[in-house]
This record gives structure tokens, sequence and C-alpha cells, in this order.
């Protein structure tokens, strides 16, 4: 019998490799990955990664020896974990929000409106149509929102937001598109100074670190810093790992 690991590299594997992996297509792996119910998977950098022997864990959860074995787990299909993909759009912000995620409508009308998350690990997502759809953060999550629009004389808004989704009970701003809102750690409007966010923003993966997990401070930084037309300081290993003891002490 031919082994299964054949060709692949010896324990991290891409999304499609995974997938083929496992028997399944890539779009279905990336369901799961987004409602929560696949195998553990890492980001490097911006990129996503599975071990092998999570994979191979992840399979065995399913292991019955008949239909009426009850086994040690079950493997749950890639499904939404409220309704279906046309689910309706709640209407209030209690109806919107029964565990206080924070719920971001992203468009894309090509060469018009752009609204999506540069980066961010989401909970849950609402298909509205072709080009809207809604996406949900956990309390507590950091994400990054970009915002563009033109008309026929070009563009008239370019805007990013880096926000923390708020916790039950804590004050938040009001953002646009964003719903109940965030605090903001970041707000910058025009494109040289968005771009500078981005570079930013890549500056920290370089690191390898994943944005949502670098210091709320830093994005401060960055915003005080583009405001009055300085550039910031770049993010470092040491600042990092400062930042993570900190949170293992007072998380």
């Amino acid at each position: 019998m031919p082994d299964p690991l054949a060709g692949f590299p010896p324990r991290y594997l891409r999304t499609p490799e995974a997938a083929r992996f496992l028997g399944l297509s890539p779009r279905t792996l990336e369901k799961h990955r987004t409602y929560g119910t696949g195998p553990t998977y890492r980001k490097i950098g911006g990129r996503v990664v599975y071990a092998l022997e999570e994979l191979q864990t992840w399979v065995a959860r399913g292991s019955k020896t008949s239909t009426s074995d009850p086994g040690v787990g079950t493997v749950l299909p890639a499904k939404r974990p409220l309704g279906g993909p046309r689910s309706r759009v709640p209407r209030t912000a209690a109806e919107a929000h029964p565990t206080m995620n924070t719920d971001v409508e992203l468009l894309w009308l090509e060469g018009r409106i752009e609204r999506w998350i540069r980066f961010g690990q989401s909970v849950g997502e609402r298909i509205i149509d072709r080009r809207r759809r809604v996406v949900s953060f956990a309390p507590g999550a950091v994400f990054a929102l970009v915002r563009w629009r033109s008309n026929d004389f070009g563009t008239v808004e370019s805007r990013i937001d880096i926000l923390r989704a708020p916790c039950p009970g804590e004050a938040f701003a009001t953002v646009p598109y964003v719903a109940p809102g965030g605090e903001r750690l970041l707000h910058i409007g025009g494109w040289p100074k968005v771009q500078q966010v981005l570079e930013a923003i890549d500056a920290v993966e370089r690191l390898g670190v994943d944005p949502i997990a670098a210091a709320p401070d830093h994005w401060r930084h960055v915003h005080n810093r583009i405001v009055v037309g300085e550039a910031p300081r770049h993010y470092t290993r040491e600042r990092h790992q400062a930042w993570v003891r900190r949170r293992r002490i007072a998380p």
C-alpha cells in the first residue's frame, strides 16, 4: 500500500496540501477554519499552515467501530453556526449581538467601493449577496478595516481603522459599518497615510508576528506618529516578547 504522506513536506502543509491529505476540497477546509469546526492551524506571517499530527488528531476524533459507538468525539461538518448562507440580516443590536460579537459589513463594488479586512480572526460570516457579507469578531478581538470609495473624478475616501471588539459592559466608539462599534486603536484617513499604516502592518508580519497579537499600544503609537507627520518606530521582537510576558502576568 503506498504511503499516503509520500510527496508531502515533512511537517507543515498549506491549505491545498492539507485538504488533499484529508480528502477534502480547499474551499471546505477554509469553511472549517471560518466556522471553527476544523483542525488546529497556525499562521506564519500571512500564511496558514497545518501540522500533520494535528490533521491526524482531528480525523481521529471521528473514529468509531459501529453506528452505535459514541466514539471519543465527533468531526463536525463545515457549517454555519447560525442559519444558512442566506440567513436574514439582524435588525436590532440585541438581535445582532446575542453574545456581544462585533459585526462588520464588507462590500466590494469593483472600482467604486471597497470595504475589506486587512487582518483579524473572524468567528463567523453571513453572506448577504454576491457583493456583500458580514463577518463577526469575538469580544476582545483586534482587526483592521480598510475603506475605499471613488466617483467619476477619483478617490473620495480612503481610510483604515484598527479596532478592538468590545466586551460586554465596555465603552466603545461608533464606527461606520461596524456594529455595535469598537475601541479605536488607530484611525487614519488619506491614501498616503493609509499606505504608511499598511506598511507598518507588513513590518509586523515580517517579524513572524500576527498583527492581531501585537501590543495594542503599538497601533496607538503608529496612529499618533502618522497623524503628526512623523514615521512610526518599528515594532521589535523584544517589544513583542515584553507584551506577551505582561499579558501572562496581568491578562
